[in-house]
Order: C-alpha cells, then structure tokens, then sequence
C-alpha cells in the first residue's frame, strides 16, 4: 500500500519573513477565516478587530508553528493583546496570495 503522507522532508520551508507577509495581506484585506475560526471566535467572544489589532501588533511565536496536513501548508502563531489587553494567539496559513485565519485562542 502507498504512503501518501508528506515525509517532513518534503514539507515546504517556512516562510522567513512570515510577519511582514501576514501584515501585508490583512492591510490590503486579503484574509478571511476558516468556518472553524469563526466558530471558535464566537465561542470564545473574540473579535474580527481583535484578531486585526493581535496581527499588527504581536509577535512571531515560532515555537508554536506547525505544519497541517490538513491545509497542506504552514500554521504560524502570532501571539498579541487586544485593545483590552487580553492575550491572544491567531493561528494563520496562507492559500491563493491570501492569509487564512485557522484558530484564535485567548491565553
């Protein structure tokens, strides 16, 4: 039986200047969110803007990049405050010159 997974070696490398590449797709509004990110946001009563304010003002957490085989691609975690001050981590991926927001998580 052929094994059809990604070895970790055929994995793409990451991005290096992921952060800036994020930034750039939210200011000229090519992102959207997963049907789970969404869920989630509402479940845990984060904003669209907290998300924004999280990906223009927080950091990189590259400790908590994985890749998904499910999105065939690259999580990147940015860690962050809302304007209120919670903390946040915005899971992200990119697909068609876009970012895609998969989770979002209040730490």
């Amino acid at each position: 039986m052929p094994n059809n997974k990604k070895r970790r070696s055929e994995r793409p490398p990451k991005e290096t200047n992921v952060l800036d590449m994020i930034r750039t797709c939210v200011k000229e509004g090519r992102f959207t969110g997963t049907e789970h990110s969404i869920i989630r946001s509402n479940e845990r009563r984060i904003e669209a803007l907290d998300i924004v304010e999280v990906i223009e003002n927080g950091y990189h957490e590259k400790n908590k990049d994985e890749y998904r085989e499910d999105f065939q691609s690259w999580n990147y975690a940015i860690r962050g405050k809302t304007i209120d001050g919670d903390e946040l981590r915005v899971a992200v991926f990119f697909k068609d010159d876009a970012v895609v927001v998969a989770t979002v998580i209040r730490l």
